[in-house]
């Protein structure tokens, strides 16, 4: 069953293929009143002087501005479908209740391909260090590490500087990588114990940091004026419609650039 996060995850994408498809419908429309006005005026060319000119003239910049919002349309269409195919294909966030458990099973697996990639070149060095060109000797490693090593071999045949099958830059990116998700998991630990502040009242405005939602909002009483949603953008902060709220992420970089921006609105 989807958590909070996951729906809301799935939401945005529905909302994203709305619009694409709302794009391709004005697309359609558009398109279609260019052909629809083509074929009333068959080719017919201006005729300078004619009561008509004027009103062919308007039709044609019609026909020319119809193509270049059908175009528009097109691409916008494209652009959204591409958003909504990358909604949650982006790694593990933080928003995400379960983050800690996915990057803990993250974790687990990464640690084991290191661990079998390192068993492959000790073994690799106790069948003697066999060449790519012994496979006989190469079958006897892949038997006790349970997969094939064709592609290691390989690797090795066209790149024969390689001191060993798996090179070390490749087991220190992995460790590297392994740190990473092992940081981020301590991160998120440390902020299942994040105290929020108390919400602070302003004049025609309200702070609220949402521990759940892992952001801080920034609630108007009515539409803020233009120099204020620059200010807001200013300081890292993001309208968020379906919060009805100027948001940021629930850190202490946030929290103080809430300070800053509200500094500016007094």
């Amino acid at each position: 069953m989807p958590n909070e996060y996951e729906e809301r995850q799935e939401a945005k994408r529905e909302r994203l293929l709305a619009n694409a498809a709302k794009a391709e419908r004005e697309a359609a429309s558009r398109f279609n009143s260019v052909d629809r006005m083509s074929s009333v005026m068959n080719g017919q060319p201006i005729l300078i002087g004619h009561h008509s000119e004027n009103r062919h003239r308007r039709d044609i910049e019609r026909m020319d501005q119809n193509m270049r919002k059908g175009v528009e349309a097109t691409n916008r269409a494209k652009e959204l479908k591409s958003k909504a195919l990358s909604v949650g294909q982006g790694g593990i966030s933080s928003d995400d209740p379960e983050a800690v458990p996915k990057l803990q099973e993250k974790l687990e697996k990464m640690t084991d391909k290191r661990d079998k990639l390192k068993k492959v070149n000790a073994l690799w060095r106790k069948a003697g260090r066999p060449s790519p060109s012994e496979p006989e000797k190469w079958e006897s490693i892949e038997e006790k590490i349970g997969f094939t090593l064709a592609g290691v071999r390989s690797g090795m045949a066209s790149c024969p500087w390689e001191k060993s099958p798996i090179p070390s830059f490749t087991l220190q990116n992995l460790g590297a990588n392994i740190k990473r998700v092992e940081k981020r998991i301590q991160e998120l630990l440390a902020h299942d114990d994040f105290k929020p502040n108390e919400d602070i009242i302003g004049e025609g405005y309200r702070v609220v940091e949402d521990v759940k939602d892992n952001r801080i909002h920034f609630i108007f009483d009515k539409k803020p004026s233009k120099e204020v949603c620059r200010t807001m953008r200013t300081y890292g902060f993001k309208w968020s419609p379906t919060r009805v709220a100027w948001v940021r992420n629930l850190n202490n970089a946030g929290r103080v650039s809430s300070q800053y921006v509200i500094g500016a609105l007094k």
